[in-house]
């Protein structure tokens, strides 16, 4: 097993990827080059931003994709937010990935401040 997914992180990414596949399949299919490829796109790129910057070695890269993956989190939202405006599904359809999306931004920025604050302790007082 990757190191990655042993991350809570990461499985809560992952489960967000299947809730915005289910969510792409409800909207038309003319917007297959649009809301649905980003909103797949734009989940997809939220999970693998928390696999590669674990596997990047250094803390603080780590922290760097955590913020990307941050970044694409917030993209989700928008794009969700877009197909509730846009009326392609119902508000109630869009709240589950809401949900999670809240989860996933508070555990993003917890290990992020986490890797800041063991980073902070490596290094010695100037």
């Amino acid at each position: 097993m990757p190191v990655f997914e042993r991350l809570e992180v990461w499985r809560e990414a992952v489960e967000l990827v299947r809730e915005c596949y289910a969510l792409a399949k409800l909207i038309p299919w003319q917007e297959d080059g649009g809301l649905r490829q980003q909103i797949r796109r734009a989940a997809v790129s939220t999970a693998v931003n928390i696999a590669e910057g674990r596997g990047r070695g250094s803390p603080r890269d780590f922290r760097r994709f955590l913020r990307i993956s941050r970044g694409s989190l917030v993209e989700v939202e928008a794009l969700v937010t877009l197909t509730v405006h846009l009326a392609f599904i119902k508000p109630d359809v869009a709240a589950p990935i809401f949900r999670r999306s809240i989860r996933l931004a508070r555990q993003l920025d917890g290990l992020s401040a986490a890797l800041l604050n063991r980073e902070k302790k490596a290094k010695p007082d100037a």
